[in-house]
């Protein structure tokens, strides 16, 4: 399958940092759009025993855990490698080797579908980790609120990565020395139970360097792509060595200024080039190392002017120093998800008026993150995006004009004023969006109803004055809670019921609708339904809820084909019409041509039904999620259902009009 248009290797890397023997590969070589960088060579399994690693840099590591056990010395190599200040890239199961839990993927079957293609969210707090913030030291060309392309109904940062992987690629679990960074939103699965969190992506560090887990393959067109990719370059070291500095987990939470004084000065000694760009021998005669080998560990990551500032208050002791422990656990705490220790430790750290600045910021984070929550009234999440907006907004009028290593010592927020000003002007349109909802009614949303179907969320509000214990609510649970409607779920979905033209329309505009067409009855904005009184039904919510599951896969960044579209919304899953059949029989209507040229309607409703209805019957839940995915990385029709079934096109016509015989 070839599916390049829209996919992207990771990873990049600055360049001259490994040695390939002849026999070498270095497979992904795609560039990432508007970053200028050469990829990431490929180490495979081949590689192993003639590699030659110099630094600074970093490696795609293709190889498996049996290739790393049956060449030891190229493992204890390539780990004293990366703790020296370089980087690995793991996506197979040789990331046990660097201490991750992993497990395989799931494979495509005929009633679910598999994780070839995958949809992740960020699995930590807004701006707990710079990985997932989107500011890379590249460049600032950060997305604008004028821009056409950019979704009003999104969290900045890094928030939607969607990927792919290959058969011998693995997910890693939840483990102690590991940060979490995307997390895998299991959109096919049939797992009622709910099954433990995956992660597409993780970090640790190994000694001066570190040690990250993605995708192989990251989408640069759908989602945040293109923004995580340009962040993942920043912690690639470069000429003046490692940028950022890992502060031990164990060592923050003992709290001695002295130890932490002295971990944060080795591991910036570590980082240091002339450390990071030593070069060692060929695999083939690297010896057992005398010292123990260096080991993975959680850390919180500093940038180099942010460690260097910390550290200069660790040695001056007094209340400059336990201020500026406590603020490194309360970031702590944030990366993971222990809020009372968040607040406690900047109530700590709050002693110190010079990071008063810098509690507000981190403050705002918190307020987003308690934003997102979907059970709360909308006045009270307008209100916390609103505060986070306008802290952030002074964040970016002290903080340094762009990133950059020379950041002042008091400076008022860990990113450039760029991305604060961003941040701003992004989380105010998000407390635009939800001041509108009790603006209408004068008063908050009057219900909600909230569930979890493998994480997924649901939410439903109205705005008319009366009881919400009536027919609306109950309908409206009632078809979107449905086991696997169409094979695959979208993974957050609010519903919307409006009381007039007026309030519609207002919704619309502020949910970055450009255009004033809108079916009377309701419209679909990214994961929002929006329903008119006249839109009450099943019909329109139904129609409604198939642009849902698709926008879930297509991100609005790829069109959805109108017969796909049609099949879906006129019964995907019903009876199939004979007559239907019989007529798209006689009329000779091949599987493929017809999708290339416009049928007359109602022909074309006739055609666009059965064979979605084919598609479900023939191939099952699993094969119809592969393909929705497969086109929504960009791939044909023909193509993906070839690649999901195996079959040649002359293989699914003959199936095809079987189908119609039968």
């Amino acid at each position: 399958m070839t599916i390049s248009r829209y996919k992207v290797a990771l990873l990049l890397v600055l360049g001259g940092c490994v040695s390939l023997s002849p026999s070498a590969r270095a497979q992904n070589n795609l560039a990432i759009p508007t970053t200028k960088a050469p990829q990431v060579p490929e180490v495979t399994n081949a590689d192993l025993a003639t590699l030659e690693l110099t630094g600074p840099g970093a490696i795609s590591l293709r190889a498996t855990m049996a290739g790393l056990r049956a060449n030891p010395n190229a493992d204890a190599a390539i780990k004293a490698w990366v703790a020296r200040g370089n980087v690995v890239f793991l996506h197979t199961d040789a990331a046990q080797s660097f201490g991750f839990v992993t497990t395989p993927m799931r494979q495509m079957v005929h009633d679910e579908g598999g994780q070839e293609f995958i949809r992740t969210c960020a699995a930590l707090p807004f701006g707990a980790h710079p990985l997932l913030r989107g500011e890379a030291m590249a460049g600032q060309n950060l997305p604008s609120l004028d821009e056409r392309n950019i979704d009003v109904t999104r969290l900045p940062g890094v928030q939607v990565v969607f990927g792919s992987l290959r058969n011998d690629d693995v997910l890693v679990d939840a483990s102690d020395i590991a940060t979490p960074l995307l997390e895998v939103q299991d959109m096919t699965s049939n797992d009622e139970g709910g099954a433990d969190t995956q992660y597409a992506a993780a970090i640790t560090s190994l000694g001066a360097g570190w040690a990250i887990f993605s995708p192989d393959q990251i989408d640069t067109v759908r989602g945040d792509g293109e923004l995580f990719a340009r962040t993942l370059l920043d912690f690639v070291p470069g000429e003046t060595g490692q940028h950022w500095v890992g502060v031990p987990t164990r060592t923050l939470k003992g709290g001695d200024p002295a130890i932490i004084a002295a971990a944060l000065a080795a591991r910036l000694s570590a980082s240091d080039a002339s450390n990071g760009g030593a070069a060692l021998p060929a695999f083939g005669v690297v010896t057992t190392p005398a010292l123990a080998p260096p080991v993975s560990e959680s850390t919180l990551p500093l940038d180099r002017a942010e460690a260097n500032a910390f550290l200069a208050a660790l040695k001056a002791g007094g209340v400059r120093a336990t201020a500026r422990i406590a603020l490194m656990q309360a970031r702590l705490a944030l990366q993971t998800d222990d809020y009372l220790t968040f607040t406690a430790a900047l109530n700590v750290a709050d002693a110190d008026p010079a990071l008063s600045s810098e509690i507000d910021f981190w403050n705002a984070c918190m307020n987003v993150e308690q934003g997102c929550d979907v059970g709360k009234p909308a006045p009270e999440i307008a209100a916390l995006f609103g505060g986070a907006a306008r802290a952030f907004a002074q964040s970016a009028a002290l903080s340094p004009a762009v990133a950059t290593n020379q950041k002042a010592y008091a400076s008022a927020s860990p990113v450039s004023a760029v991305l604060a000003r961003n941040w701003s002007q992004r989380l105010a349109r998000f407390a635009e969006i939800y001041s509108l909802l009790p603006a209408m009614a004068q008063r908050p949303l009057l219900a909600h109803f909230t569930t979890t179907i493998r994480s997924t969320q649901y939410k439903i509000g109205e705005f008319t004055d009366k009881s919400v214990v009536g027919q609306p609510i109950s309908f409206l649970a009632s078809h979107l809670i449905v086991d696997r409607p169409l094979g695959w779920n979208a993974p957050h979905v609010e519903v919307i019921l409006t009381d007039t033209p007026q309030q519609f329309v207002a919704l619309r505009r502020a949910l970055g609708a450009r255009n004033g067409v809108a079916a009377p009855n309701g419209d679909q904005i990214k994961n929002y339904i929006l329903l008119t009184p006249a839109g009450r039904n099943e019909a329109t919510l139904r129609r409604l809820w198939c642009r849902v599951l698709l926008w879930a896969w297509t991100d609005d960044k790829v069109p959805v084909p109108g017969w796909l579209l049609t099949g879906l919304q006129e019964g995907a899953i019903g009876d199939i019409h004979h007559n239907s059949k019989v007529i798209l029989l006689q009329a000779g209507i091949p599987l493929f041509s017809a999708m290339r040229t416009d049928i007359p309607t109602p022909m074309g409703a006739a055609y666009s039904t059965v064979l979605v209805q084919w598609l479900y019957a023939n191939f099952g839940y699993g094969t119809m999620s592969n393909v929705v995915a497969q086109m929504a990385a960009g791939e044909t029709f023909e193509d993906a259902l070839g690649n999901a079934t195996g079959e040649t096109t002359e293989e699914l016509e003959d199936d095809w009009v079987a189908f119609l015989r039968a």
